[in-house]
């Protein structure tokens, strides 16, 4: 909910360079994410071919760099709610994936535990909400 608020305040705040810099970081930081949180790896092709693009990137727009305090400050808490936003989008899709195959499959197929399933759609609601929180309190600060 908030990663877009803080994308746009970003891009008032900081230079096209800088902001585009910091889009370029979300999929690190999702390939992070995803490594810490579910365990995936990358093939190391991909990572030197993200890291060549990444490379790429900061030395074309080295030269538009400009950003405040204000800006990195946006941009700092922007990319990691961006990447949590796609890892957790990412979820989301396989576990909708996974139960339209069982549905399909089979009418009487074993049940999940549905306790596990209820308790992480919790906590993946309440960081939810809680960056909802912390994106507004942070806009509006600078704002004012």
């Amino acid at each position: 909910g908030t990663s877009l608020p803080l994308s746009v305040v970003s891009l008032q705040l900081n230079s096209v360079g800088f902001n585009q810099i910091s889009k370029l970081f979300v999929t690190p930081m999702v390939l992070c994410l995803e490594f810490w949180l579910d365990g995936a790896t990358m093939s190391g092709p991909r990572i030197m071919a993200l890291a060549v693009m990444c490379g790429f990137l900061v030395v074309c727009l080295g030269n538009d760099l400009e950003f405040n305090k204000k800006g990195f400050l946006i941009a700092s808490l922007w990319v990691p709610l961006g990447g949590f936003y796609k890892v957790q989008w990412g979820r989301v899709m396989k576990q909708h994936q996974q139960q339209q195959a069982q549905s399909s499959s089979s009418s009487s197929s074993s049940c999940k535990d549905e306790s596990s399933s209820s308790s992480e759609s919790r906590f993946v609601r309440s960081v939810l909400d809680a960056t909802v929180v912390v994106g507004v309190v942070v806009v509006v600060l600078l704002l004012v």
